[in-house]
């Protein structure tokens, strides 16, 4: 009965599943919305769901395309937008 439940329920509502980047597309709307200075800790908070490897490869990607920079070391390095 359990199991007929489960299928009826997943024909009605479908599996929802996420595209491809749509994690890494959730972090960089984050960052833009975050302040000029920020912490990964803040980037954790407004990203509930992202794993924190996620976050970092997410940030060096955007370090490495000039719109963030580092400001220090370790997990409570200070991260800075870049300004175009």
């Amino acid at each position: 009965m359990l199991v007929a439940a489960y299928k009826e329920f997943e024909n009605r509502v479908g599996t929802s599943r996420s595209s491809r980047g749509a994690k890494r597309k959730m972090v960089e709307r984050a960052v833009d919305r975050l302040p000029e200075l920020f912490k990964i800790e803040d980037l954790r908070q407004a990203c509930p769901g992202v794993s924190y490897p996620t976050l970092q490869r997410a940030l060096s990607d955007m370090r490495k395309s000039g719109r963030v920079e580092c400001l220090g070391r370790g997990p409570h390095a200070e991260w800075q937008k870049v300004r175009r």
